[in-house]
């Protein structure tokens, strides 16, 4: 059996020490770029996370928006309604039922609550929907003023002029316009909301 001589045990030293090294500065190298990985994952992780915290923020804010606009167009299509009502009492009260001086002052406690509940929710309207509840607004004053003067020194409401009647009549018409109106801009809104919802946004 040969021996190695001393020339070739130094070689083989070396390349085992050289292998070493390599093996070494590879595990090194896995490292590092698996370090790099891992930090770059934490980075994109992270930027998830605030991006998606920043959209609950957003569609947090949208949706109490969303509330706040349809609790307003609600609540002018409610007075609305409540001033159709008076309308319709005083023009289909039977003779001697409904007297002047009672209808005078619902009409005045109507329109006070009509401008108060235009002074609430105009504000979180958008421009149509706030012009069409001005529009609104403008009739009640109207209604209340034709009901006031037609009415004054009268005793019972079926005693107001055919033309005081057939003006009610055509501002109860308008009113019904601006209340369908302001229904549709309701629903506009919602669906709106629901199709973003959806959609993720």
């Amino acid at each position: 059996m040969l021996s190695q001589t001393p020339s070739s045990s130094v070689d083989a030293a070396l390349v085992a020490a050289a292998a070493a090294v390599i093996v070494s500065l590879l595990s090194l190298l896995t490292a590092i770029m698996s370090s790099r990985k891992s930090a770059v994952a934490q980075e994109n992780l992270e930027r998830l996370r605030q991006e998606l915290a920043s959209r609950a923020r957003l569609n947090e804010e949208a949706d109490k928006e969303l509330a706040t606009s349809v609790q307003g167009l609600a609540s002018a299509s409610e007075s609305i309604q409540q001033l159709k009502d008076l309308i319709q009492l005083v023009l289909a009260t039977p003779p001697n039922s409904l007297r002047a001086p009672e209808a005078i002052e619902r009409a005045l406690k109507t329109r006070d609550h009509f401008l108060g509940c235009y002074e609430k929710h105009h504000v979180t309207l958008a421009e149509n929907e706030r012009k069409t509840f001005h529009s609104a607004k403008n009739t009640a004053v109207d209604v209340e003023q034709v009901i006031s003067i037609e009415l004054a020194g009268k005793e019972w409401t079926a005693q107001m002029p055919e033309a005081a009647r057939r003006q009610l009549s055509e501002a109860r018409r308008r009113l019904t316009d601006y209340q369908n109106s302001l229904r549709d801009f309701r629903m506009d809104r919602v669906v709106r909301r629901t199709t973003r919802h959806e959609a993720g946004l």
